[in-house]
C-alpha cells in the first residue's frame, strides 16, 4: 500500500469501470456524468501534484451531506477514481506515449529551424 498525502492510502490494483461510476452518480442524481468527475480529479492532480478530495467532493456535489447514505456511497465509488492505481501496461502505454509525444517534438523543432545553408569553400 501506498500512502498519500492526507493519509488517504492506494490500494494495489483495483479497477473502477466508467459504468459503475455513471450508475452511481445517476442513482445519487448527480448532474455531472463520469467523464468530467475524472477530468476534474485529472485537472486537480496535474495542477497541484494531489487531489483533496474537499475541493474535488464541492466541485461534483452541490450540496454534500455524508449522513446521506446515497450521497455517501457515491463519494466512495468517486474516491475509487482517485485511489486506483496504473497496472504495468498501463504504464507500458504511457512510457511508449510520453516517447512518442518526445520524438514528435524534436522532429518539429527540426523541422520548422530554418535552412542554414553550409558555409562555401573558395
Amino acid at each position: 500500500m501506498l500512502v498519500l498525502c492526507d493519509n488517504y492510502t492506494m490500494p494495489e490494483n483495483q479497477c473502477v469501470e466508467y459504468s459503475e461510476v455513471a450508475a452511481v452518480l445517476h442513482q445519487a442524481s448527480i448532474p455531472v456524468d463520469a467523464a468530467d468527475c475524472h477530468g476534474f480529479l485529472t485537472g486537480l492532480i496535474c495542477a497541484a501534484g494531489f487531489a483533496d478530495p474537499g475541493i474535488w467532493v464541492a466541485e461534483i456535489f452541490e450540496d454534500y451531506n455524508p449522513a446521506n447514505a446515497l450521497q455517501a456511497e457515491t463519494f466512495r465509488q468517486l474516491q475509487r477514481l482517485y485511489l486506483d492505481e496504473p497496472g504495468e501496461d498501463e504504464l507500458a502505454a504511457l512510457e511508449e506515449v510520453v516517447e512518442y509525444i518526445r520524438v514528435g517534438v524534436l522532429y518539429l523543432h527540426d523541422e520548422l529551424q530554418p535552412a542554414i545553408a553550409p558555409p562555401q569553400v573558395q
